[in-house]
């Protein structure tokens, strides 16, 4: 699996990957299980891509099922961005590995309690 969400020890495969640019912010679409379409976004820094945290919310809320705002006070969450890489072929490859927490009150009653969640995406644009 090329493309991929990890949270809470569930992979999440993303196909489909696009990856667009309009000046210095960034939109990436991917295909998520059962056929959404969902986005990430935000702006360029330097070499990586910095996450815009609702629409890391709005993903993680939708692969998950239930909505959820995830914590941003002193966590490393607040600066998480995709470490970028070129691909064999063409393409690019960004990886974020970053940790972060939400209400417990919005896990289901018999949910095993992780601290801090840890966060993995990967995804290849081609």
């Amino acid at each position: 699996m090329d493309s991929f969400v990890r949270l809470d020890g569930q992979t999440h495969a993303a196909i489909d990957v696009k990856l667009r640019f309009d000046g210095s912010d960034w939109f990436l679409t991917f295909g998520a299980p059962g056929g959404e379409v969902l986005e990430l976004c935000g702006e360029t820094d330097g070499d990586r891509l910095r996450l815009d945290l609702r629409a890391l919310d709005e993903v993680l809320s939708a692969l998950r099922g239930a909505a959820i705002t995830t914590y941003p006070g002193g966590q490393s969450v607040c600066a998480a961005h995709f470490d970028v890489g070129g691909v064999e072929g063409g393409g690019m490859r960004l990886r974020l590995e970053t940790e972060l927490d939400w209400d417990r009150a919005l896990d289901p009653p018999d949910a095993p309690i992780e601290e801090p969640r840890v966060l993995t995406m990967v995804f290849v644009a081609r």
